[in-house]
C-alpha cells in the first residue's frame, strides 16, 4: 500500500504591526468598549481619523522594534563593543578554559614566556601532560627550542608555576616537571587552516529616535481649525508612550552595558528593574544564576551581577582554583570591601596523598549574625559549585580569627605549588582552630 502525501497549507504568519490587521484589531477594540453609543466606524468618521493616525504611528514603532539584535547595539561609528554587552570573542573565552590534558597543553603553549639571550620573547614549541599511573598526578614536560641555558630554565619554571597556581583545575596535582632542550623533540607546525574565531557580527546604524508628531498626519482642518491643542493634548499620553519607548531603542546599548562609566537617564524605567533585568538576562545566556541567599542587599546583588558578566571569560571554567574562588565569591555577594558579611578561602590536597579529593572551605562570618539555616544554604550553594570528584569540608570561624589565617594562606599560595604541603604553622592552626561543621576531621 502506497503512502499518501499530503500538503499542509500553513496560516499565514501573523504581523501584529501591519497597518491593516492593526487597524482592524482596534476598530475591534472600540466596538466592544463603546457598544451602542458609537455605531458608524466609516474613514469619515471624526474618531476612525483620530484611530488611523494613531495605527500609522503604532506601525512606525513597530518597524522600528523589528530589526536585527545588531542593529540596536551598535553605536554611531558603525561599531559594537562586544565586551561592554557582556559578549566575548569565542578565541578569547577558549583559550581561558583549562580541563582535559589538551587544554593545558595548549594554554601553557600559549602562556608561558621567556626572554632569549637577544632580548626577544618566545613561547615554547610544545607542553604535554601525561599522567602519571601510581597516582593520576601530571608529568610535564616542556619543549623549548634553545640550546641547554639555566636562566632560560629558570624563566620556564618559574613562568608555568606561577600559571598552574592560578589557573590549575581544582585537585589537579604536578608531581613531575621536565624540560627537554632543541634537538629532543619535533617542532610544532603552525596550522594555516585554523579557524577565525575572532568574526563577531556588526550591524547598520539607525536613528530611533525620531517620531514625528502625530498630529502632522492630519488634514490641515484637524491641525488648523478651532482649538488644535485639544487634540494635541488628546494625543500626548499616546505620543509619550511611543517616544519613551523609542528611547529605549536609542539607549538600548547602555542598558545592556556592563560599563560602570556608563548611566542611562529613563524616566520609564524603574531603576531596580533597569538594572536587575537585563543583566539576569545577560548571565541566563552563559546558564549563570544566582543563588537568593539573603545575604545581600539587591545594589550589591547587581554590583555583583555586573562584576561576574566583566570578569566571565575567567570566570566559565569554575574547577579553576582561583576562578572558581572568584566565581563563589561574586555568586554569594562578596566584593572584598568593608561591607561584606563572609570570607572565604579553599585549600585543596593540603597534605599531599592523604588530602588527595578534599576540598577544604573556611568561612570567616559574624556567626551570631549568619544564621544556621543560612549558613546550611550557602554549604549546600559552594557543594553544587565543587567539582564531583572532589569531597568539600566546612569549616565556620569569627571574623577576628581571619587576619591570621589571610597571612598563612597568602604564604600558601605564594609558594610553588609543586608542593602541595601546607608549612607547618598552617597546619597547627587548622588542628587547634577549626572543626568542620559536618562533623569530618582533617
Amino acid at each position: 500500500m502506497s503512502e499518501t502525501n499530503l500538503i499542509t497549507i500553513s496560516r499565514q504568519e501573523e504581523r501584529p504591526f501591519d497597518y491593516a490587521a492593526l487597524r482592524q484589531k482596534a476598530i475591534e477594540i472600540v466596538q466592544k468598549l463603546s457598544g451602542k453609543i458609537w455605531t458608524d466606524y466609516n474613514a469619515h468618521d471624526p474618531g476612525i481619523t483620530i484611530l488611523e493616525q494613531i495605527v500609522f504611528a503604532l506601525t512606525e514603532v513597530g518597524y522600528k522594534s523589528s530589526f536585527d539584535i545588531e542593529d540596536y547595539l551598535i553605536s554611531p561609528d558603525g561599531k559594537i563593543n562586544y565586551e561592554n554587552q557582556g559578549m566575548y570573542s569565542a578565541s578569547r573565552i577558549k583559550s581561558l578554559c583549562t580541563v582535559t590534558q589538551d587544554d593545558y597543553s595548549l594554554f601553557f603553549e600559549r602562556k608561558i614566556v621567556y626572554k632569549k639571550e637577544d632580548g626577544s620573547y618566545k613561547n615554547p614549541e610544545k607542553v604535554i601532560f601525561n599522567i602519571d599511573d601510581y597516582n593520576s598526578w601530571y608529568k610535564v614536560i616542556i619543549c623549548v627550542a634553545e640550546p641547554k641555558n639555566d636562566l632560560i630554565k629558570n624563566a620556564v619554571v618559574e613562568s608555568f608555576w606561577s600559571l598552574w597556581k592560578k589557573w590549575r583545575c581544582m585537585g589537579d596535582l604536578v608531581c613531575e616537571l621536565e624540560i627537554n632542550w632543541e634537538g629532543s623533540f619535533s617542532p610544532k607546525v603552525d596550522d594555516k587552516n585554523a579557524m577565525n574565531w575572532e568574526h563577531l557580527p556588526e550591524g547598520d546604524y539607525h536613528k530611533w529616535n525620531n517620531l514625528s508628531p502625530i498630529i502632522e498626519l492630519f488634514p490641515a482642518i484637524y491641525r488648523e481649525g478651532n482649538n488644535p491643542q485639544l487634540l494635541m493634548d488628546y494625543l500626548y499620553p499616546i505620543e509619550d508612550g511611543m517616544r519613551k519607548f523609542l528611547r529605549i531603542l536609542e539607549n538600548f546599548p547602555n542598558i545592556y552595558s556592563i560599563d560602570e562609566n556608563v548611566s542611562v537617564d529613563l524616566d520609564s524605567l524603574d531603576c531596580k528593574q533597569y538594572n536587575s533585568r537585563p543583566f539576569n538576562q545577560m548571565l541566563a545566556m552563559y546558564g549563570v544564576r544566582f543563588p537568593k541567599l539573603g545575604l545581600v542587599s539587591e545594589y550589591r546583588s547587581i554590583c555583583c551581577k555586573k562584576q561576574y558578566l566583566r570578569e566571565l571569560p575567567e570566570l566559565l571554567c569554575h574547577r579553576v582554583g582561583s576562578s572558581w574562588r572568584r566565581h563563589v565569591e561574586l555568586m554569594l555577594g562578596i566584593l572584598h570591601d568593608n561591607e561584606d558579611p563572609l570570607k572565604i578561602y579553599y585549600t585543596d590536597c593540603l597534605f599531599g596523598i592523604e588530602g588527595a579529593g578534599r576540598v577544604r572551605v573556611v568561612f570567616f562570618a559574624d556567626l551570631e549574625k549568619l544564621e544556621k539555616n543560612v549558613r546550611d544554604e550557602i554549604e549546600k550553594f559552594v557543594s553544587s559549585e565543587i567539582p564531583a570528584h572532589l569531597l568539600p569540608i566546612f569549616f565556620w570561624k569569627t571574623l577576628d580569627e581571619e587576619e591570621g589565617f589571610a597571612k598563612l594562606y597568602s604564604e600558601w599560595m605564594k609558594g610553588k605549588p609543586e608542593n602541595y604541603k601546607v608549612s607547618p604553622e598552617m597546619e597547627l592552626w587548622f588542628k587547634r582552630g577549626l572543626t568542620a561543621s559536618n562533623g569530618d576531621w582533617l
